[in-house]
């Protein structure tokens, strides 16, 4: 009989899968794991149940055997399963469908880990008066380049600038300033003292005379890697009483003394790729993509810091160990500079909103990820980082037609 079963499922035009549910610990057990194995031969359509039969609804692992779903339909609330490797895999489109559980139960258990909703944020976009000036959207110090990098700056300056920053200078090593300056128009140039191509110890000074400017500074892409490139952390780590953004290079230097960040002085947002992470944690890449959202939860509260963990659903976690996932996105953004965008867009949106900055970042990841989705829709291929750039300001119009639509129960 098992035998007929199995064949009848191969032939099935469409499989509801609601075999197992969210609750599945260890190794899926027999008979259900022939019955998965037989999901894998179904030529149809599969639909599963809250979750694809055989993830773990926790972790996205996969209990030995895992049903791979064309879409998932979840109730009330979505599971991390959906967003974590491997699961994310197995899970085709992801429905969330609203049950009538009342906005008024979630008062009666604690929700620390949440989606990054467009609806919820569309009213977050700062606002243009009419009656405005430049110095009335902020002022961002972007610190970034090398000798051998002097595309990097360019993309995170042009990014600040899209996403809305009134004024934004550039800081540079001076040697690489000549080159710059001739890529992009709209910024303010700083050249700074350098050795062999890096910015070197001689910056901190006018830094420290300047800082104060500032509404919110970021550094590391393109700075490149030098040997005393730590100690500049640290002492720029004490100087920064605003958002300070810490990118690229920026961390891998940090990565020698993750300790430094103990000394800040304001509010620091690393926005690590899973090797920087695994470099800031002193563990393997491979440890970082199996508990992910641990990882990032452990930092960000150790350390007290915003933790943006990048990836096909960036985490956002927090100093008091809260954890946002960001669903938007696409392939196109799987490119070079698509990381310098990002501090760019970070930098560009808190110089606006330096006094939200939890905000502040969710609407930068929103951005990010809508623009990518934008360039995504007309190639996933030959998309740059500087389209994603241009993208910026339809990923604000269409984030904005959101503001008025129905914003469901659910986190």
């Amino acid at each position: 009989k098992e035998e007929e079963f199995l064949e009848e499922l191969s032939k099935a035009d469409l499989v509801v899968d609601a075999l197992l549910g969210t609750g599945i610990k260890g190794s899926v057990r027999e008979p259900f794991a022939r019955v998965i194995e037989g999901f894998l031969k179904v030529k149809g359509s599969i639909i599963a149940v809250d979750i694809p039969s055989g993830i773990n609804a926790d972790t996205g692992e996969i209990c030995g055997v895992a049903v791979k779903a064309d879409l998932t339909l979840s109730f009330a609330y979505p599971k991390w399963g959906h967003f974590l490797y491997p699961g994310a895999q197995h899970r085709g489109e992801l429905i969330v469908a609203d049950i009538s559980i009342p906005p008024e139960a979630e008062g009666h258990f604690s929700l620390t880990d949440q989606m990054i909703l467009p609806c919820s944020l569309a009213d977050e976009i700062p606002t243009r008066h009419p009656f405005s000036h430049k110095g009335s959207y902020g002022h961002a110090l972007v610190i970034a380049g090398s000798r051998e990098m002097t595309g990097a700056p360019v993309l995170s300056a042009m990014a600040g600038l899209r996403a809305g920053c009134g004024l934004l200078t550039l800081a540079v090593p001076d040697g690489i300033l000549h080159i710059v300056e001739q890529k992009i128009n709209e910024a303010i140039f700083w050249g700074l003292p350098e050795e062999g191509g890096f910015l070197s110890l001689q910056s901190l000074h006018p830094l420290a005379e300047r800082i104060k400017k500032y509404q919110v500074i970021a550094i590391g892409p393109g700075m490149g890697v030098w040997q005393e490139g730590n100690k500049w952390i640290q002492s720029l780590l004490t100087l920064c009483e605003v958002p300070l953004i810490i990118d690229a290079d920026a961390l891998t230097m940090l990565s020698q003394n993750p300790d430094l960040l103990l000394q800040k002085k304001g509010p620091v947002i690393l926005t690590p790729h899973p090797a920087e992470m695994a470099r800031l944690c002193h563990c393997t890449t491979r440890e970082v993509e199996k508990n992910r959202r641990e990882t990032a939860r452990q930092f960000a509260r150790k350390y007290g810091v915003y933790v943006v963990l990048k990836g096909t659903y960036t985490l956002l976690a927090t100093p008091d160990g809260a954890v946002y996932v960001n669903t938007r996105g696409s392939a196109a953004l799987a490119k070079g500079g698509s990381g310098d965008v990002l501090t760019g867009i970070l930098a560009g949106v808190l110089a606006q909103k330096k006094d939200d900055v939890l905000t502040s970042i969710q609407l930068a990841l929103l951005l990010h990820g809508m623009a990518g989705e934008i360039c995504g829709k007309r190639s996933n291929y030959s998309s740059i980082a500087s389209e994603v750039i241009l993208a910026i300001g339809e990923a604000y119009e269409w984030l904005r037609t959101l503001a008025n639509s129905k914003c469901t129960n659910f986190p």
